[in-house]
């Protein structure tokens, strides 16, 4: 596990999630500097993965998926702060995004190799991370990881191939930034900030630039107007999640 700023999902440590400890002295040395710190753990690292829902649309996709392949099984429950569910499960399985279509659906998200969730008792603005369902983890099921590797391979086979960096591209990264920054159009804590500032580092990529350019302008012109910044570490994270 690793601690995150009291409540937020933004991590406490220089490097994120690839600071998690298992070292007792460690974990007691964090929570003594702030006993009020979130905590979070990565799911790959303990062979876990977990399924985020999210509200009335991800249970409907996930309705979808489930009467398409099968039923997943009854395995460990988290209630989320915004009223959606965490079910975590044994095994491995490769981070996506609801809004990305190498996902598994709308307002589905995945948490396994590369990524971290927050744990319970954890809060998030006026709500909390709330155990439900005590279970021992169900195996993950097989169809989970084939749906995201098929939609990730669609969309690769679609995808045209672009030069990254040429100065038409970066100029739009800028341009379409700016414009962002202009409307108000950025990662604030309590109103999803997380998950909007991967979405933007995922629209860098799709604008052609690579993701060492992307945290760069990210850094110059997106970050600022963040409230409250991301530090440079945790920013970074989220790029290289994108990417």
């Amino acid at each position: 596990m690793f601690p995150c700023v009291a409540g937020t999902k933004k991590p406490a440590t220089p490097n994120g999630f690839k600071d998690a400890s298992r070292d007792p002295a460690q974990i007691d040395a964090w929570w003594a500097e702030d006993p009020n710190f979130n905590v979070a753990f990565s799911p790959a690292a303990a062979d876990q993965a977990v399924i985020d829902i999210d509200g009335v649309e991800g249970e409907q996709a996930l309705a979808a998926l489930e009467l398409e392949h099968g039923l997943l099984p009854p395995s460990k429950i988290v209630r989320t702060p915004r009223g959606g569910r965490h079910l975590y499960f044994a095994g491995v399985v490769r981070p996506t995004q609801g809004t990305d279509k190498r996902g598994l659906g709308p307002k589905i998200d995945t948490r396994g190799e590369g990524s971290y969730c927050l744990l319970a008792p954890s809060r998030v603005g006026a709500g909390e991370y709330r155990l439900e369902q005590d279970r021992p983890l169900a195996p993950l099921p097989a169809w989970v990881g084939e749906v995201i590797e098929s939609r990730r391979h669609a969309v690769e086979r679609t995808a045209v191939p672009v030069e990254l960096d040429l100065p038409g591209n970066v100029a739009r990264a800028r341009n379409t930034l700016k414009s962002m920054v202009a409307r108000g159009d950025v990662a604030i804590e309590g109103q999803m900030g997380d998950n909007k500032t991967f979405v933007t580092a995922c629209q860098m990529r799709e604008l052609g630039v690579s993701e060492d350019v992307c945290l760069d302008i990210m850094l110059e012109i997106f970050n600022p107007a963040c409230e409250p910044p991301w530090e440079a570490d945790a920013l970074a994270v989220k790029v290289s999640s994108a990417y």
